[in-house]
């Protein structure tokens, strides 16, 4: 089992993910959640590290509820619709998860002077899988429903 820390998942779309990388990772997994990067800059959080003790390191962004995307002057707009039918807009997640593993490289290579390597992928645990037309979306970084529940560990190391 993968050992866990720092985990106390708020929302439900994080604590489905949790418990998907709980059921199937090995002993080889260290999972940090909630990882909140400098707050005096707003730099907002990791939601999941997930942490292979020999091939690297996958900065997990997790979205919940219905995803979609529209046109909206030229770029695209993301919105979550959650289960009372509530609709919000969100940040592109494949740039949140870019920015903050941007960051955690440079705080790694300023700190310990080495390149940490990592990768970073997006969770959408409420949907089979995402169809949205994205430059930012490749099958290897994209975790919908049925790549959680099925084969998880295999797809993760496929993204390492």
């Amino acid at each position: 089992m993968a050992n866990f820390y720092l985990s106390n998942p708020e929302h439900d779309s994080e604590k489905k993910v949790k418990s998907h990388l709980k059921n199937q990772l090995g002993n080889k997994w260290h999972i940090f959640q909630g990882i909140e990067m400098n707050k005096f800059r707003g730099d907002g959080e990791i939601d999941f590290l997930v942490v292979h003790q020999t091939l690297g390191v996958i900065i997990l962004e997790v979205k919940g509820g219905k995803i979609e995307t529209h046109d909206h002057n030229g770029q695209l707009q993301w919105t979550s619709t959650n289960a009372k039918g509530n609709k919000f807009n969100i940040q592109n997640p494949y740039e949140q998860s870019s920015r903050q593993g941007w960051k955690l490289k440079q705080y790694i290579k300023d700190m310990v002077g080495k390149d940490l390597h990592q990768t970073n992928a997006v969770a959408f645990p409420d949907i089979p899988e995402l169809n949205i037309n994205s430059p930012d979306i490749n099958p290897l970084n994209t975790f919908g429903y049925n790549k959680l529940a099925n084969n998880l560990e295999h797809e993760l190391l496929k993204l390492l």
